[in-house]
């Protein structure tokens, strides 16, 4: 397995849990679906080391994916460079 990507999800309370995953090989449409379904849904699902994380959207105060995939939404703000963190 290749390890192309990671994600970070901040919660609410300040806790953080981070994972790294193989490319998912998802193409442009796939990947808008996915993002919406996660943003209306009600968890966050990752299958990782033969369990299921299911994290409650309602909790998370952000998630952080590196590196930036190749197609994001159109309302997506690009090159943009971070210039500050408050946690």
């Amino acid at each position: 397995m290749t390890i192309r990507a990671g994600i970070a999800i901040f919660f609410n309370d300040g806790s953080k849990m981070s994972f790294v995953f193989p490319d998912q090989n998802v193409d442009k449409h796939t990947f808008a679906q996915r993002t919406e379904k996660i943003l209306q849904g009600q968890y966050l699902v990752i299958e990782a080391d033969g369990s299921v994380f299911m994290f409650p959207v309602g909790s998370i105060k952000y998630i952080e994916i590196a590196p930036s995939p190749e197609h994001l939404p159109e309302s997506a703000i690009r090159g943009a460079r971070l210039t500050g963190h408050d946690g």
